[in-house]
């Protein structure tokens, strides 16, 4: 029968559903006092606990005892329920566990239910007292109640006179103050006065939005002004709204809003107290716009009972939480976990459904990442306490902090409507990439490394006193430790070095600088190379991070030389660049009286002629049969470009700027590219869609042997321009390559694995020579 009777209730006035319904538990249940609690809220009204003022309606004459009443929302008309038994309820707050939603409320400073059948308030416990920044507090004076389904507490302000108020937790089973909710030794926290407002300490109720989970408070001084607030539930710390500005009445500002409460939907109502300096605010119903604090008038109360200071509408049980993984790591704060850049990362997002109803259509995107499709297929709908986790599979791009927010949105249907319900949660990742430079120089005489560093070149006479520099800098995100350094050309690795400054591990962008000391024996141009290990703070290798490398050179001279560069002049820009020197060419120097003396270039491309006298010289480089041949002279010092230089030396000159820059003769020059790409469904095609591989190292070498060297772009383009015809090798760097990458396609098929012959005529632009790889499986065989 009262199944029925409920099934009937939207036909029925309210006061005679109650009745129906206390008959039928009076009948079914004794004593009907046990089970009060099961009555279920109007879910089409709020209600509230006011003072008694005048007659009640069973004709007893009125003291300050509270009365709980419904409030018709469009017309802030009331309905009385019964007295609470209470003198002090002011705040008030409806909890919704097991798919019952209770009401609560504090008097003063004791939790316990309220009766929606009588208006009786039974205690369930005080909350007791607390510690904090202001020591120990007795919470005797509870304004404002709101409950948290995500948390399954309630959230409490505590009126501290003449000063700020205090936010607390409470246990809804026992009432008490939660110890050490706000971290260890924090029982609560002090709520900020708004910056404009530094008097209006008073919080005099609370509400969440239940369709934002955002907790809001109402601010004043006493009952003078009114400010709405969002606060941070876990700093107290506060975001100013607006004040209550009258929109039914411009310029009138409304005092003394005493309650808040959201409906299901979430719209913001208030109720003004009795106790406000402007008499024609006292005892209405006001609705908020949450976005400004702007109230509008709904209507003022029934004189029979003022001073509405809880009001608590209905607000909705269902709530939903996310959260959000990195490499199985919580990382709501940075840096998260270390990943090596272009290394696999897994993101994983576990839903829950926190509230007391069923989620349908839920939905996950992330402001990276963009809508979320899980590995495991689609969310779905979610019961009561129900988790469903979701896995992306991605790629680490980003050097340095990355930070990502996931936002899950679920449907939450009920008699009200269907209302949208979300949850946030933030990971970060560190992007882990390691670099290294070398600084390496020389200065003449010894001073214990003062002089540090030095320049590039050092001449000067036989037996005197130099010293090498070697600054070793940490140019990449990672620590680097250990930090290996040598020179094989002076026979000398770290042991042999003395340490000036720095530390290991090796913080980025720092330094490590160490001086050697020795004499100027002979003219000499030498390579040190300096590697570090990637590793975090604490000295510990980063997994998946190769080491890097770095070299430099220094070079010192005695009195009289000359030299000192054959280069390719591969950018054509008439000048060497690191990269452009060319070994093994044989130099010739005739020395006056037509002897001759001749070296052979380094693997930079150097030469030098040292010790010589003063006198004329002439410099020849030989050609012939060299990766020289073929190309044009058009860098020679002298201006003849015939691949010889006629110079005077000075006594003691070192003559240093004896280069010779050839290229290719660009009478009908040629291209080669053009595409490295992801085969993501291996099947050897370019299909619609399949992205390019960036920041791959491409090299080319001709049939002589000289090689340049490019990189693709963003979208996995290369290209060499500017060549001749000839035959040439294109062969990709497939260190450079995404870990886990198989080849499915290149020119002349994947059995010369990462390289192509590309024969190229004269002017002939080919942009065919493309290279296909399938990340993380094996490549289909052609």
């Amino acid at each position: 029968m009262l199944n029925r009777i409920l099934a009937a209730a939207k036909f029925m006035p309210y006061r005679t559903l109650l009745g129906c319904i206390a008959l039928m538990l009076a009948i079914l249940f004794s004593p009907i006092a046990a089970h009060a609690q099961s009555l279920q809220p109007d879910p089409t009204v709020c209600y509230a606990i006011a003072d008694n003022q005048g007659n009640l309606p069973s004709g007893i004459k009125a003291d300050n005892n509270d009365e709980l009443v419904q409030i018709n929302r469009s017309t802030a008309a009331t309905t009385a329920i019964g007295a609470t038994g209470t003198t002090n309820i002011e705040a008030m707050t409806f909890v919704m566990r097991g798919g019952l939603n209770t009401l609560y409320a504090a008097d003063g400073g004791t939790i316990g239910t309220v009766n929606l059948a009588t208006g009786g308030f039974t205690a369930i416990g005080p909350a007791g007292s607390g510690a904090g920044s202001v020591g120990t507090v007795k919470f005797n004076d509870l304004d404002g109640l709101a409950y948290d389904p995500s948390e399954n507490v309630i959230y409490a302000s505590h009126r501290v006179d003449n000063s700020n108020d205090l936010l607390l937790k409470i246990d809804v089973v026992t009432g008490a103050r939660i110890a050490n909710a706000f971290g260890a030794g924090k029982d609560y926290l002090i709520v900020p006065a708004p910056s404009g407002h530094p008097t209006w300490q008073n919080v005099d109720d609370l509400s969440f939005d239940p369709t934002t989970g955002k907790l809001y408070a109402t601010l004043n001084d006493s009952g003078e002004g009114g400010l709405l607030v969002i606060l941070n539930k876990a700093t107290a710390a506060l975001t100013e709204i607006g004040t209550y500005n009258d929109l039914n009445e411009p310029g009138n500002f409304v005092d003394d809003i005493e309650g808040i409460s959201f409906f299901n939907d979430g719209n913001l109502f208030a109720s003004t107290g009795n106790n406000g300096p402007d008499k024609k605010d006292i005892n209405k119903l006001w609705w908020i716009n949450k976005q400004t604090g702007a109230a509008s008038l709904i209507g003022p109360f029934p004189t029979s009972f003022t001073d509405y200071e809880a009001l608590g509408c209905l607000t909705q049980s269902a709530s939903l939480t996310l959260k959000k993984f990195t490499n199985g790591e919580d990382a709501d704060t940075p840096p998260g976990p270390t990943v090596p850049v272009g290394s696999p990362i897994v993101w994983t997002y576990i839903v829950t459904n926190t509230g007391a109803v069923a989620l349908t259509n839920l939905s996950l995107t992330d402001d990276k990442l963009g809508p979320i499709t899980c590995i495991e297929g689609a969310i779905p709908n979610l019961a009561p306490n129900q988790s469903f986790s979701c896995s992306v599979n991605g790629i680490a791009t980003t050097v340095g902090q990355y930070a990502n927010i996931g936002t899950v949105n679920g449907t939450w249907t009920n008699p009200n409507g269907s209302f949208v319900i979300t949850d946030t949660d933030p990971s970060h990742y560190f992007g882990a990439q390691a670099a290294i430079t070398l600084q390496k120089t020389v200065y003449a005489g010894h001073n214990a490394g003062v002089s540090c560093p030095g320049g590039e070149l050092v001449t000067g006479k036989l037996g005197d006193a130099i010293t090498y520099c070697f600054v070793v800098t940490n140019t990449g995100n990672t620590y680097l430790k250990p930090v290996a350094l040598d020179d094989l050309t002076l026979g000398i690795n770290r042991a042999n070095l003395t340490l000036l400054s720095g530390t290991e591990p090796l913080a980025p962008n720092a330094s490590l600088t160490f001086y050697y000391e020795t004499t100027l024996s002979k003219g000499l141009l030498n390579t040190a190379t300096t590697t570090g290990t990637p590793s975090n703070s604490g000295g510990v290798p980063i997994p998946g991070l190769p080491n890097v490398t770095a070299q430099d050179t220094a070079q010192v001279a005695v009195v009289g030389s000359i030299g000192d560069t054959v280069f390719i002049d591969a950018n054509n820009n008439n000048t060497f660049d690191t990269g452009e020197g060319v070994s093994g060419i044989t130099v010739v120097l005739t020395l006056p009286g037509n002897t001759t003396l001749t070296t052979v270039t380094t693997g930079d491309g150097f030469y030098l002629f040292d010790n010589l006298p003063a006198g004329a010289y002439v410099v020849t480089v030989q050609t012939a049969g060299t990766p020289l041949a073929g190309l044009v002279n058009h860098v020679d010092p002298d201006g003849g470009n015939n691949s010889t230089s006629s110079l005077t030396l000075g006594a003691g000159e070192n003559n240093l700027l004896q280069d010779f820059g050839y290229q290719e003769p660009l009478a009908q020059p040629g291209s080669i590219g053009d595409f490295v790409w992801q085969d993501t469904n291996g099947n050897g095609l370019q299909d619609v869609g399949e992205p390019g591989i960036p920041n791959v190292t491409v090299i080319l070498t001709a049939s002589n042997g000289v090689t340049k060297t490019t990189v693709t772009n963003a979208n996995g383009i290369y290209g060499f321009i500017n060549l001749p015809a000839d035959t040439y090798t294109v062969r990709v760097d497939a260190t450079t390559l995404p870990a886990g990458f198989q080849q499915t396609f290149d020119l002349d098929g994947i059995h010369t694995p990462n390289s192509a012959v590309a024969p190229l005529a004269a002017g002939e632009d080919r942009t065919d020579v493309d290279f296909g790889y399938q990340p993380g499986q094996q490549a289909l065989l052609g």
